[in-house]
């Protein structure tokens, strides 16, 4: 009996460790901003039915004088999560993960613009989830809201928005300066970026 016990264990903790739960109700990434969290289900997925994401894939450059940028942004597809790291308390939606590079007077400041995608942030440590930032469709579906992360615990929290004429997209970070001000910030790179910036799609997608 005991060894059929053992069994469902390792059974039970592979699918939570795996992230293998099933989707049971799909909504239109909107219902993210209009359903009661009391109503949230196990197992809700909120779907970008849309393509809002889709003008924003890819990777986009800034440059400024010696100080280059370079942001990728790569949708992810049932990404999963959960409340307070809580396996009793989930939902898959679609996202956006961040990644970027800068380089300051030819000097490489920070580079995980290659991380790959990733798909859960739950139960991760926090070297490997917090190289990524995490973006959302905004309220007006017109905008991405989210952060870019710098290093650990460092978030710069961000509204990006895409200009279908140039094929360009526009980054205004929320309080940036403010941030930069305190001692424990000041030497992030990011603080080094204006508090809006525009970025041209980097060639290498072209």
């Amino acid at each position: 009996m005991q060894k059929y016990i053992f069994i469902l264990l390792i059974l039970f903790y592979s699918c939570v460790t795996g992230q293998k739960f099933p989707v049971k109700r799909v909504f239109e990434y909107s219902k993210w901003y209009t359903i009661n969290s009391k109503d949230l289900k196990k197992g809700d997925y909120f779907e970008d039915k849309e393509g809002k994401y889709n003008p924003y894939i890819g990777t986009w450059y800034y440059k400024k004088n010696d100080l280059v940028f370079i942001l990728k942004l790569q949708k992810v597809q049932f990404l999963f999560a959960s409340k307070d790291d809580k396996d009793y308390y989930w939902w898959y939606m679609d996202r956006m993960v961040s990644t970027f590079k800068m380089i300051k007077d030819n000097i490489v400041l920070i580079d995980n613009l290659d991380a790959p995608a990733i798909n859960t942030f739950y139960q991760k440590g926090k070297k490997e989830k917090y190289q990524y930032g995490s973006f959302m469709i905004g309220a007006d579906k017109n905008s991405l809201e989210g952060q870019l992360r710098d290093t650990i615990l460092k978030d710069f929290y961000a509204d990006i928005y895409y200009n279908n004429i140039d094929d360009k997209i526009k980054i205004k970070f929320n309080k940036i300066s403010f941030s930069c001000k305190h001692s424990v910030m000041g030497n992030e790179p990011l603080c080094l970026l204006p508090i809006e910036i525009e970025l041209s799609r980097y060639k290498s997608d072209n």
